[in-house]
């Protein structure tokens, strides 16, 4: 005997509303490429004790991570009563955008497009963040 249950469309529809911290690791190991690049060049450096040789035209880890913020924040599948935040870390953590309406898009994507900064140096002079475009 087998019993196959099937929800109306209401209850197919429906859900509770979200609460969701996206929490992204800013360290140097995410500006690893990781998909090919279109060039190559003759220029290394290095981040976090590791070195690296510097390419364009391809993506790195937090590109990606990005793109995906990106498509999350941007679909119809969020309600204006999901919330959102998003929290970055690499020596420490920092609250970009605390809980946010999910209607707040501008607000919650310009945090996710922080998270791409390109280089920088803290006053101790430890690189920060790496980006070659």
């Amino acid at each position: 005997l087998a019993l196959t249950l099937k929800p109306d469309a209401e209850a197919a529809g429906s859900r509770p509303n979200l609460s969701v911290v996206f929490v992204v690791d800013t360290s140097g190991s995410m500006r690893e490429v990781v998909t090919k690049p279109s060039e190559v060049t003759d220029q290394r450096v290095r981040v976090d004790g590791q070195d690296y040789t510097v390419v364009k035209g391809a993506k790195n880890k937090m590109d990606l991570v990005v793109e995906s913020l990106r498509a999350i924040i941007g679909s119809d599948l969020l309600k204006p009563e999901d919330r959102l935040a998003l929290v970055k870390f690499d020596d420490n953590a920092e609250t970009l955008v605390p809980f946010t309406s999910a209607s707040e898009r501008a607000k919650l994507l310009a945090a996710a497009e922080r998270l791409t900064r390109p280089l920088s140096i803290s006053r101790s002079g430890r690189w920060r963040a790496l980006e070659f475009r």
